[in-house]
């Protein structure tokens, strides 16, 4: 059943790409909450493969690409940062405005990444799994809470905090406490696919964010 879950969260995720493409030949490319795309094309990838794993088999073909995931995984999530300071800051808020606040947003961001890869990406020790019929490769190396997950959180809740304070638009607070509640609590149902609807909630959110930003001419004015 979770096969064809993944699937639907595939394409969604390729709609959700092609809204994004829509927003960027409109508004433009130069901005830093364009990084949103290239997390949603990384969740393309995700859950496409998730969806293809009992059709490709186990064995080193999955093993493999199963591999690519976290590398991308490790790469593309600590980029929500930045997609977090440039929303807050389009919406005015006074301390994102400042250039110490981008400085330190692409400094986190480089760090978690650097995290990332040296506590668990290079280090990784993929098994394969079965679950829900889902066939995959897991990582049997990682213990403990996902710090770097939890950082990038930490900054998407501030920032959705302060565009709703500025702007009154709710959605991007409601996606990341979705998401945060989803991760925390247990969900009663046969199904290793719930966090990801609450994953892909999010993106959502975010994209929907990027949208009312861009319609209603918000600007990044540092100072």
């Amino acid at each position: 059943m979770d096969t064809y879950i993944y699937g639907l969260f595939t394409i969604a995720y390729v709609l959700l790409a092609i809204y994004g493409l829509q927003l960027l030949n409109k508004y433009g490319w130069k901005s830093f909450s364009n990084v949103l795309l290239f997390v949603t094309l990384g969740l393309v990838w995700d859950n496409g493969l998730l969806t293809a794993g009992n059709w490709i088999g186990q064995g080193e073909w999955l093993e493999t690409l199963s591999r690519s995931r976290f590398w991308l995984h490790a790469f593309l999530t600590p980029l929500l940062v930045l997609f977090a300071w440039h929303a807050a800051c389009r919406a005015g808020t006074g301390w994102a405005k400042h250039k110490l606040a981008l400085l330190l947003s692409i400094l986190l961001t480089a760090g978690l990444i650097l995290y990332e890869l040296l506590t668990v990406t290079m280090g990784l020790e993929l098994a394969p799994e079965r679950s829900y019929g889902v066939l995959s490769y897991s990582d049997q190396s990682t213990t403990g809470p996902p710090l770097m997950v939890i950082v990038v959180d930490i900054a998407l809740l501030i920032a959705s905090i302060a565009v709703y304070r500025q702007t009154k638009w709710k959605w991007m607070f409601i996606g990341v406490v979705l998401m945060t509640i989803g991760s925390i609590v247990p969900i009663p149902i046969p199904s290793s696919a719930a966090t990801n609807a609450f994953e892909l909630i999010l993106i959502v959110s975010f994209w929907a964010t990027k949208g009312f930003l861009d319609k209603n001419h918000y600007q990044c004015k540092s100072s």
